[in-house]
């Protein structure tokens, strides 16, 4: 009788993946590590930099009034507030009021008449009918005729009409003519902002408005977008904003003239702040607080920080950090403190 040796079932899917996969001690899996990248731990020193926002509008001390110096009526307006306007371009039309050309043609008979009784006066002198201070009263009153009518018709007097144009590059802020109207000589028509009295004005925390100095530089940039442009600081309110609660600071304006009422972003820089500057993507956060990893043979080495200055970039962080252990960026959200890690070059 022939004998039948059995086999273990399993004896043969050991020879199928190998005796090693089936051995009665087996190798434990090795520990689980990630993947990351690193920078070495540096001490720096980066600038502390605040955002607000505001609008663009005239400097207080910037505006012009502009108005007529004679008594005259608006036939047309061509422009209207916020328009930009170039020096010489026209800003309304103007007719001389009846008055104005009446009282013109009463100081132009007043230096003839005075002409007259200048010139009877130095025939008189001469065939000694007068007297020298009746000479002189008679070029005295000539005089005064005459710097009358000069000043009517600097004034336009003279003309039946005329155009107001503008005196600089600028914008209008506000308009108080309109066609129609008789305007006294010297009543303001409408106010223009120079090209270069235009400033972005923002509120910022009185806080913040204490580290705030005239002259400190500053970025802006419309919150439509477009590019960054440097600026400076042109003023620093003492007094909060009644409406805002908020310290109101005026920067200067982009170079390219903007339309007053238009949103920027102001980037003010407020000091300095010295510690370890860190990637801000390597600093983490959960319920203990802010923490970072750092890699010790190997291993990942939990690190509570405090972040002192904080942006997109870089953060600037105190903490007992190694500086002979390079900073754990990329990957450090999969971490936990002792994890294995493994490091690739960080480009």
């Amino acid at each position: 009788m022939t004998s039948v040796i059995r086999r273990p079932a399993f004896a043969g899917a050991c020879a199928a993946i190998g005796v090693a996969a089936c051995s009665p001690h087996p190798t434990p899996p090795a520990d689980p590590s990630v993947l990351v990248t690193t920078q070495p731990a540096k001490r720096g020193t980066l600038p502390v930099t605040v955002d607000a926002y505001g609008a663009v509008g005239p400097a207080a001390n910037a505006l012009r009034s502009i108005s007529l110096q004679q008594l005259a009526q608006v036939v047309n307006v061509a422009v209207t507030p916020g328009v930009a306007v170039r020096k010489g371009q026209p800003l309304l039309l103007y007719s001389s009021a009846p008055e104005s050309r009446a009282a013109f043609g009463q100081a132009q008979t007043a230096v003839a008449l005075a002409k007259a009784v200048q010139a009877h006066a130095a025939d008189n002198f001469s065939r000694q009918l007068a007297t020298r201070d009746d000479v002189s009263r008679a070029d005295a009153a000539l005089q005064s005729a005459q710097d009358a009518l000069a000043a009517l018709q600097r004034q336009g007097a003279s003309e039946p009409g005329g155009v107001l144009a503008a005196p600089f590059d600028g914008v209008v802020v506000t308009m108080s003519a309109a066609a129609g109207d008789r305007v006294q000589p010297g009543a303001v028509l409408m106010s223009i902002a120079p090209a270069n009295g235009l400033v972005v004005t923002a509120g910022v925390e009185p806080d913040v408005a204490r580290r705030v100095h005239i002259g400190d530089a500053a970025q802006v940039q419309s919150i439509t977008g477009g590019p960054t442009l440097p600026s400076r600081v042109l003023r620093v309110d003492s007094a909060l904003n009644a409406r805002s609660r908020l310290v109101d600071i005026d920067v200067a304006a982009p170079g390219v003239l903007p339309m007053p009422g238009s949103a920027f972003r102001v980037t003010l820089s407020v000091g300095d702040v010295q510690g370890w500057t860190v990637p801000h993507a390597a600093v983490l956060n959960d319920e203990k607080g802010d923490y970072l990893f750092q890699l010790a043979k190997a291993k990942a080495v939990r690190v509570p920080v405090q972040v002192r200055s904080p942006s997109s970039v870089l953060d600037v962080v105190d903490g007992p950090l190694d500086a002979s252990r390079p900073v754990i960026v990329d990957g450090a959200f999969q971490l936990t403190d002792g994890m294995a890690a493994r490091t690739q070059p960080n480009p």
